[in-house]
């Protein structure tokens, strides 16, 4: 049952807190945006319930008095905490989630579509539009099979796929110049870290583009400004002390999961092994249960970085601590093959995306530690 809008704010504070942004400007930005939103919500949907129509037509109210440009910056923020309301179960569903999945694109795209003046034709067009269909289509395909034949495992695609759509419904985009297409789509950019990224695309589009005619200048300078405003954003390490780790763990042992009761001793032997051994958390939501050998007290961790796999000696504590993992998930009915993930829950093998977001960093806040 959906249980937002809420009279006070609650849900929509408490999101922003647990964003753990750095800049107090960025915190009053986020609370602005979504306060608005949940005021029009109200009012247009007293019963709670966020429809396709309702979310249309907060688009075209906010391109009505701004820009596009503008309603997609929000609805990115508006986005994340949707998102962040159905994982905890506040709210059903979310609606950009759910015209994503249907139609295809990104929520710029979606966003772009529901302002449109024939919504339901743009956001066809999303869904029946192939990959690299734009008229640099050619050159990021050959550049990203260029690179794959190197030998690099080359995970930009997602990335150039996403400029490619840009290119796609930006009308005219075939007559403007790079360096001019590339601008106008790191202004779209939510944060400054992808502004770097979307920076990075345009100028490995440039060199593509370059390599097929060394003749062709360079026409997507670096930019200064955006590398050194999206270091100045990036979260820095943090040393954890004893006491914090150990509150971690306790925090883990102990968190109330009435729904998922195997929750908190997957939590627990999770932050073990970031802890003690070392593994990054895509490490952890990678493993197997062949990959854990505990006659030989010893964990194998497959083509990580540079393409490596590494054999990691466990110590006494924390293969204890696998012995008594394995005993509940058996206890818990989960697949035993060896080819089968490590770490489940009731619906499944926990996700990267769900182990990063919603587990970890919400112990985290949950005891005010620093992440």
């Amino acid at each position: 049952m959906s249980t937002w809008p809420d009279k006070e704010g609650t849900l929509y504070q408490r999101y922003v807190c647990w964003l753990s942004l750095r800049n107090r400007k960025a915190q009053l930005s986020y609370l602005s945006v979504l306060r608005r939103f949940q005021r029009f919500v109200t009012m247009r949907a007293p019963d709670g319930s966020l429809s396709r129509q309702t979310v249309q037509n907060w688009v075209c109210e906010v391109t009505a008095t701004s820009s596009v440009r503008m309603a997609v910056h929000r609805a990115h923020t508006v986005n994340g905490f949707l998102n962040w309301l159905v994982t905890r179960k506040y709210l059903d569903t979310n609606p950009f989630a759910e015209l994503r999945h249907r139609y295809g694109g990104s929520t710029a795209d979606i966003v772009r579509g529901l302002a449109s003046t024939n919504p339901e034709e743009a956001l066809v067009a999303l869904r029946s539009s192939p990959l690299f269909s734009s008229h640099l289509g050619n050159v990021m395909r050959d550049h990203i099979s260029r690179m794959r034949t190197l030998g690099m495992r080359y995970l930009h695609d997602y990335a150039f796929r996403l400029f490619d759509r840009f290119l796609t419904a930006r009308p005219g985009a075939s007559g403007e110049p790079l360096n001019a297409l590339v601008r106008e789509y790191i202004a779209l950019a939510p944060t400054a870290a992808e502004r770097r990224k979307r920076l990075s695309i345009g100028r490995l589009v440039a060199q593509a583009l370059r390599r097929a005619d060394p003749s062709s200048p360079m026409p997507v300078p670096y930019d200064r400004l955006i590398a050194r405003e999206a270091e100045r954003c990036r979260r820095h390490p943090y040393i954890y002390t004893e006491e914090e780790v150990g509150k971690l763990l306790n925090a883990a042992r102990n968190l109330p999961s009435p729904h998922a009761p195997f929750r908190p001793v997957a939590l627990y032997t999770m932050i073990v092994l970031a802890y003690c051994v070392g593994l990054r958390v895509g490490e952890i939501a990678r493993l197997t249960v062949g990959d854990i050998n505990l006659n030989e007290e010893s964990v194998l961790i497959r083509e990580t970085k540079f393409f490596k796999s590494r054999q990691l000696p466990l110590s006494k504590s924390v293969a204890m601590v696998l012995r008594n993992y394995f005993d509940a998930r058996h206890q818990a009915g989960f697949p035993s093959e060896p080819a089968s993930a490590l770490f489940w829950h009731q619906k499944g093998p926990y996700a990267y995306y769900y182990f990063v977001k919603f587990n970890l960093t919400s112990i985290l806040l949950e005891f005010s530690i620093p992440s």
